[in-house]
């Protein structure tokens, strides 16, 4: 372990819960890898449904392109169930384009 990270997240209306976990690879800048649990209630969205508590590994590849950009590559493994594993298919994109209107802020 590389170190270890809780965020505390307040959805809008909602009841702050917290996102876990530990850091297993940082090799920048090409690469991260870390678990990812949630403690306390958290709700998907979407759907209303709770989101599991178990561990799960996220591996994030990072590729600089010709124009100057970065592409991102996300694996995000260890679903117990595919409902879990689409929950968070679909909440990656918004994540990614959120990050990617940040960047685009502090550059």
């Amino acid at each position: 372990m590389v170190g270890a990270y809780r965020i505390g997240l307040t959805p809008p209306g909602g009841v702050t819960f917290y996102e876990i976990g530990s850091f297993r690879e940082v090799s920048l800048p090409d690469r991260l890898v870390y678990t990812l649990r949630f403690e306390g209630v958290h709700l998907h969205e979407q759907t209303g449904e709770a989101m599991e508590t178990y561990e799960t590994v996220i591996t994030a590849t990072f590729h600089e392109t010709p124009a100057g950009g970065t592409r991102v590559i996300v694996a995000h493994e260890g679903y117990r169930t595919s409902e879990d594993r689409d929950r968070h298919r679909n909440g990656w994109p918004r994540f990614l384009d959120q990050l990617a209107r940040y960047c685009a802020t502090v550059r």
